[in-house]
């Protein structure tokens, strides 16, 4: 299959992020005393979807510091609107995604990332928790991995809520740590399923990786039942 042309500025986008990347990694490191653990080796190449629970607006920054790979976010409207976010929005090259929308052209975006090899990193709760515990996951983000057939790395991001809750101010001290957890293939979970119990099983098992490595008080709460279709 033909590589699409890269977009327009791909160069330079490219070198703005290595250069933030390099200065988030020294500030992580001495403000946040950032961490990473539980590191797959080898770790996954080529296409890959890194999903992680999402407390923070520090989240991706921390999120994408826990690898050497350019990381494309899919972001919801109400974050990537914001004029003041325009700019990084266009140096990530993140991906907007209507909120109660069927996204098509957000999904066919992460589809051609996913194509060329590229990570794509998902936040499949939707929006950050307001508690810092984990909420339900949504189906169309399995609808996604599904159709990609890449990969899913994931991760418990621990200690963001703590140094920049939601409504926080300047972001506090705290500890961060990036806890991967599991491995899954989505070819292997579609196995013998309907779509439909695909979708369901593909989201859950997504869901119970990133639990698996958070504490307790990080948890789902049982009332957190899962989105149905």
């Amino acid at each position: 299959m033909t590589r699409p042309a890269a977009p327009p500025n791909s160069a330079i986008r490219l070198l703005l992020y290595a250069l933030l990347w390099i200065f988030a990694r020294v500030l992580f490191a001495l403000w946040f005393r950032l961490r990473i653990v539980g590191r797959p080796s080898p770790f996954p190449r080529g296409p890959l979807v890194l999903a992680s629970n999402h407390v923070s607006y520090l989240d991706p920054v921390a999120l994408g510091l826990a690898l050497r790979r350019p990381v494309t976010y899919l972001v919801t409207s109400d974050v990537y609107d914001l004029r003041a976010y325009r700019p990084w929005m266009w140096v990530f090259g993140c991906i907007r995604v209507e909120e109660n929308s069927i996204n098509v052209e957000a999904m066919r975006r992460a589809l051609d990332v996913l194509r060329n090899g590229g990570v794509v990193g998902i936040f499949p709760e939707g929006g950050i928790s307001d508690d810092g515990r984990l909420k339900a996951g949504h189906l169309g983000v399995a609808s996604l991995l599904l159709q990609g057939d890449a990969p899913v790395l994931t991760a418990a991001i621990v200690g963001t809520f703590d140094a920049l809750p939601r409504n926080g101010g300047f972001p506090k001290p705290a500890r961060i740590e990036i806890r991967y957890s599991r491995l899954i293939e989505p070819s292997a979970v579609a196995f013998h399923r309907t779509p439909r119990e695909a979708r369901r099983e593909l989201r859950d098992q997504v869901m119970a990786g990133i639990e698996a490595a958070l504490p307790e008080r990080m948890s789902g709460q049982p009332s957190a039942a899962a989105l149905s279709a």
